[in-house]
């Protein structure tokens, strides 16, 4: 009896693991079940992904590759985009691809980068802000230009991109639109003008009953800003406004890549983490699924400013942003960061 007892136990405890995996990743997008409007070939459309050669940015580009899209990829790593760029024409049998370095963390990388893309692709059908990064807040990691990492490199330096970008696909003539990859957890940030060196220090972990917030304050308030950009560029800036470019904002879901790839985690947490990983976290390959959609999905079927997640609108979240729109947040962060951009050159 105490045997069977003790096989009973761990085999209804995986059993369980099993079936909550199965129940969340039934509700996540699988992009050619989802539409019968998604774009299926791209037919030499340059398209540009940061952070493109590895994560939620590499699948995106191998599955745009395959679509007979022309590829961009923008990465720091210039070594590590080649071989990206390899694996991804080996793999699709798609030579467009091209790989132009970029480091959003040195406002001037993002000038030299911004001429260079212009250059060399007069028409662009979409531009993917996909690079981020994820660092625990005490390690005080500033970008080249001394802001914040998280502001600097998740917000601003896609920022300044978009600013140079932005007219380029206007004069272009064609169709096209500009995808911010945010996250859910920008519900928990905050964005306090008041505090003039929030771009600078960012802000501290807050604590809950004595433990630090798993989640660095600095990412979420970071994906908080991509919102809001988004929102900005699709309701109130007049350069994009009622043009022929789209905004979305996408929450790709928890997934497995180097995001974290900053964060010491002891191996009991490891551990304890595990049980919950094998629950809820999506592979890089599902999680791009969420970028795939708002990248090709037909124009008429989502909302310029929408922030989206397994093929419709986040409603807590969108709820959440237009409140800090109301308040004209939004404007006020985008005044901001031209202040901070514009200052650097003076």
């Amino acid at each position: 009896m105490v045997i069977k007892s003790l096989i009973a136990i761990p085999t209804l405890a995986v059993g369980s693991l099993f079936y909550i995996r199965k129940k969340s990743s039934s509700k996540w997008l699988n992009i050619d079940s989802h539409s019968n409007t998604i774009t299926q070939n791209l037919n030499g459309k340059a398209i540009l992904i940061t952070g493109g050669n590895t994560g939620l940015g590499y699948q995106v580009a191998l599955e745009l590759a395959k679509r007979q899209g022309t590829i961009v990829i923008a990465c720091r790593d210039v070594e590590k985009g080649k071989k990206a760029l390899e694996e991804i024409t080996k793999q699709s049998g798609n030579t467009n691809v091209d790989c132009i370095p970029l480091d959003l963390g040195n406002l001037e990388s993002v000038d030299a980068f911004s001429s260079q893309f212009k250059a060399k692709y007069p028409k662009v059908y979409a531009v993917v802000c996909n690079a981020g990064v994820w660092i625990p807040m005490e390690k005080k990691v500033k970008t080249e230009d001394n802001f914040e990492a998280h502001f600097g490199i998740n917000h601003l330096g896609h920022f300044a991109l978009m600013k140079k970008l932005i007219p380029h696909l206007k004069e272009s003539g064609m169709k096209s639109r500009v995808v911010i990859v945010s996250s859910a957890l920008m519900i928990h940030g905050k964005i306090d003008m008041n505090k003039k060196d929030f771009v600078y220090e960012g802000r501290e972990d807050e604590a809950k009953d004595g433990k630090k917030s798993l989640i660095p304050t600095g990412y979420s308030d970071s994906k908080l800003m991509n919102a809001l950009t988004c929102k900005y560029l699709a309701n109130t800036y007049p350069i994009a406004k009622n043009s022929n470019v789209s905004y979305y904002a996408v929450c790709p879901g928890w997934c497995k890549t180097d995001l974290s790839r900053s964060v010491d985690v002891s191996f009991l947490k490891k551990v304890f983490i595990a049980p919950v990983a094998f629950m809820f976290m999506r592979s890089s390959v599902q999680g791009a699924q969420n970028i795939l959609h708002v990248t090709l999905e037909d124009d008429e079927t989502l909302t310029s400013g929408g922030f989206y997640r397994d093929g419709k609108i986040m409603e807590k979240e969108s709820e959440y942003a237009e409140k800090l729109v109301e308040e004209d947040l939004d404007k006020k962060l985008w005044e901001l960061s031209e202040r901070l951009v514009t200052d650097r050159k003076d």
